[in-house]
């Protein structure tokens, strides 16, 4: 064991050290393998017989972002391969200096009703490991243009060397379509940078799934049918509902369902025919003749299925890809 304190991370530590040979066979020094390969080792010679020394040199790599406030790894020496040998295990460990880990490094931020339908506010939170001089109230939030749209704040900061930095965005600040960007938490003391990809959108309540639909030629018919679901999220609902944890309460009236779907750069109608499977499940069904698509429509253009659907009191449009047969 090799106890060395106060190493940095991101930083290159050469530690020299006299490594005996206490066994009654000869170490190979040559053949050392290292944990992750963060050590490596430079013996003053190739070999160690019973009974002598050498220095040995050691360059410690610990990572940047290591999660952890104790580095530890090992080095095994052992005898080249087909030789039989000792071998011999070195662990060296180490309380890091400066550690300044924050997790996850990718955010997504969905808002939806998921949750209830009055909630405007989502959450997401990292995971901060530090140890001095790195301090989190020493914390400068920057970054690109979604840095604007949320709120940012350190939280249960005390003794132990963890943090937690929440990231709130209102739902008026979130886009439908979608934005993403980096947010750059900077201790000023130390002047060390984490950068975590954030990607915000706003989930629509009523979904088409899958987002991409294959048309295949209908048996014994000249037309092209493609199918899925339509699904219409639940308020109070956990937040990984999917079609399996949908309720099966019947419908009521005010929750009727007209949908109309059309392909292609004209717009063409699709015959669309739905299939109720639970009160927030509609099984779809689009049909269309091809002969009705714009042939003079661009051949590289992908087609692209538009919806316009009223589920109850909700109303969505979306789009989803259209993948057809190929035309002679």
């Amino acid at each position: 064991m090799l106890q060395i304190d106060g190493l940095e991370t991101g930083k290159d530590h050469v530690v020299q050290m006299m490594l005996a040979n206490e066994t009654s066979e000869t170490l190979n020094l040559e053949n050392s393998v290292a944990t992750y390969n963060l050590i490596k080792v430079k013996p003053t010679q190739p070999t160690l017989a019973a009974g002598q020394s050498c220095r040995v040199d050691l360059v410690l790599q610990p990572q940047a972002n290591f999660s952890k406030h104790v580095w530890e790894q090992s080095i095994e020496f052992r005898p080249p391969r087909g030789v039989r040998g000792a071998s011999a295990t070195l662990t060296v460990s180490s309380k890091l200096k400066g550690l300044f880990s924050v997790s996850p490094d990718s955010v997504l931020l969905i808002a939806s009703t998921l949750k209830g339908e009055s909630e405007t506010r989502f959450t997401k939170v990292l995971d901060v490991t530090f140890s001095p001089p790195v301090d989190p109230k020493n914390f400068r939030f920057s970054g690109s243009e979604i840095v604007n749209l949320l709120d940012i704040g350190v939280t249960n900061r005390g003794s132990g060397g963890q943090a937690e930095i929440e990231v709130a965005a209102e739902l008026a600040y979130i886009p439908t379509e979608g934005v993403h960007g980096d947010l750059e938490i900077t201790d000023t003391v130390t002047n060390k940078v984490r950068v975590v990809h954030i990607t915000m959108v706003q989930r629509a309540r009523i979904r088409v799934f899958p987002s991409k639909l294959v048309f295949r030629p209908l048996a014994n018919s000249d037309r092209w049918v493609a199918s899925g679901m339509l699904i219409r999220e639940q308020p109070n609902a956990d937040k990984d509902d999917d079609i399996a944890t949908t309720t099966t309460e019947p419908a009521n009236v005010s929750d009727a369902v007209f949908c109309t779907a059309s392909l292609g750069e004209r717009a063409v109608k699709l015959k669309t025919e739905l299939t109720e499977v639970s009160s927030n499940v509609q099984r779809f069904r689009l049909t269309i003749d091809p002969a009705k698509l714009d042939e003079s429509s661009n051949a590289t253009t992908k087609p692209s299925v538009m919806w316009d659907i009223h589920w109850g009191k909700d109303r969505v449009s979306d789009k989803s890809v259209a993948i057809v047969p190929s035309r002679p």
